[in-house]
This record gives structure tokens, sequence and C-alpha cells, in this order.
């Protein structure tokens, strides 16, 4: 990697009429061992303060300052494509049924990265190198020369007319600048995925809170109905009291009238027993008197005999 810089330049691809898409540039680093470096960037705002640099022109004019050093008016976003969660509009038409799905898409993406899903620092680095310790042993020649020449002034100032005389400065700043960046660009991902998490949280409860009124309207709704047809009960219940009171109460007569002419059958009975209670006293004193003088008639008729058979044994 510790090799001396041959060229270096800023390329723009062409950029189809009729579109305003936003294009992105490419620094390129070129080494004297014909390997090149290529930086995608994506540059706003520059306007012509940044001259072109092609086949070993300088890159003239002042480039602006990013925090104080690097290229001016430089978002990084456009690049690294984040993107937020869009939370489309819920309209109260909602069913149960639509609700309940939103809220398990919801859950499916909470918890998920929203960030680009490449490394960022491979973004930012140079295509052939893939860490960030690589790029700075990269850089290193170009920020101090003694690193790579050691303390030989003739090696230094081969070093020097090795690589263009702006260059070492213009890809240092653009390092630090992309360096600053990347860690700013960490923190606003780690910052945006927890505003996206807490967006996604609060959309799941005003879904819940949603599909409770849902629910509430439509028992709201609902209740009309129930109470209409418990007035229809309650009038159907009522009439149907009203005919099983009158037939209650024509049965309860004839039972009455049923009862009273048993009372009647009882009291004819009593008054019969009465008489049969009479005569049987009666025929029982008359089978008393009939057994005396049964008896009587007995003994006056053994009387009568015994005098007989004693008469004829005198004869």
């Amino acid at each position: 990697m510790n090799v001396p810089a041959d060229d270096g330049g800023l390329l723009k691809p062409d950029v189809v009429e009729g579109t305003d898409d936003e294009v992105p540039y490419f620094f390129f680093l070129q080494f004297s061992d014909r390997r090149v470096l290529v930086f995608p960037i994506v540059l706003e705002g520059l306007g012509g303060r940044l001259g072109g640099y092609s086949g070993g022109s300088e890159l003239g004019g002042g480039y602006g300052g990013f925090g104080g050093s690097g290229l001016g008016a430089y978002r990084g976003e456009s690049s690294l494509g984040y993107s937020i969660l869009a939370t489309e509009s819920l309209p109260f038409n909602n069913t149960v049924d639509d609700l309940r799905e939103k809220m398990a898409d919801i859950d499916n993406h909470v918890g998920e990265e929203t960030g680009p899903k490449e490394d960022v620092e491979e973004i930012y680095l140079p295509e052939e190198i893939s860490t960030h310790s690589d790029a700075m042993s990269a850089f290193q020649p170009l920020q101090k020369p003694d690193a790579l020449c050691g303390r030989d002034r003739s090696a230094q100032f081969a070093f020097s007319q090795s690589i263009h005389p702006s260059g070492a400065a213009v890809f240092t700043g653009l390092y630090l600048s992309v360096k600053r960046h990347f860690k700013e660009t960490k923190f606003r991902r780690r910052h945006l995925e927890q505003e996206n998490q807490d967006l996604l949280k609060s959309l799941k409860e005003f879904l819940e809170s949603q599909i409770q009124e849902f629910l509430y309207a439509s028992s709201l709704k609902k209740l009309p109905n129930k109470l209409r047809s418990l007035e229809q009960i309650h009038k159907e219940c009522s009439a149907n009291l009203r005919a099983r009171e009158v037939e209650w109460d024509l049965q309860m007569e004839g039972l009455l009238h049923i009862v009273e002419e048993k009372d009647k059958i009882a009291d004819d009975l009593k008054q019969q027993i009465v008489v049969l209670d009479e005569e049987l006293m009666r025929t029982e004193t008359e089978v008393f008197e009939l057994g005396r003088s049964w008896k009587v008639n007995l003994r006056k008729k053994r009387r009568t005999c015994r005098k007989r058979w004693k008469g004829k044994g005198r004869g």
C-alpha cells in the first residue's frame, strides 16, 4: 500500500438528458504501480469553485471547507442511501383486520436494521481498501513522506516530485473530510434508527388505540339494535304474560268450582256417615236385645224340656 501516487482526478459519469438525477462524482488516485483507488462521493452545491482535473491538469480553484477542510457542501446521505420506514396515512374507515395487518407489518419491522445493508466503511473508503486501518496505511505516505522516504532528502524530493504538487493536500483533505463525515454519518445512522424504532412503536400504539376505538364505535352502533330487539322481546313477553294470566285465571276458576263440588260431595258423605253411624248403633242395640231375648227364651225352653223329661220318667 505504501506506494507514491502518480496521478489523481475527479470523474463524473455522463448525465442522461431530460433527467435531474443526482450523479455521483468519483475521485481516483493512481499509484506508480498502476493501481487506481476510486472514491465514490456525491457533491452538491460546489458550483464553479471546484475545477476540473483530468490527464494531469491541476485541481484548480478553492475547495470549500467541510468543518475547516475538505469539499464544501458535501452530502453523504445520498451515497449512503438512508431510508426511514414511510408511515402512510391511516384512514379511519379501516376494518379491524386491516389494522391488525398493519400492526403485524410493524411488528416485523421493529428490531430490524433500517440503515444500509453494506458496511459504511466499505462505502466511503476506496474499493481496494476494505478496512479503516488499510485506508490509514494507504494515506500515510501522502500525509508523512518521512514514513516512506526516511531522512533521505533526495528520496523525499523524489517522492514530492512523483506526485502532483497539490495532490497530497487535496487527497489528505478529502480523506479527513470523509473520515469526519463517516463518524457523523454513523452518529446520524444510530440516531435515525432509534428515531425510526420510536416512530414504529408510536405507530403501533396508535393502531392499537384505533382498533379499540373502532371496536368501541362498532359496539355503540350495535347498541340501538340490541335495545330495539330487547324492547320487542319485552313487549312479546308482556303480551304472553297477560295471555298466560288470563289462562291461569280461567284454570283457577275451574279448579275452584271443582273444589266446591268436591266439598259438597264431602259434606254429603259426612251426613251419610252420621246417618249410617246412627243406624249402626240402632242395629247393635237391636242385636244386643235380640241376643238377650234369645238367651232368655233358650233358658225357658231348656227348663220346659227338663220338666217334660222328668214327667215321662215318673210315668
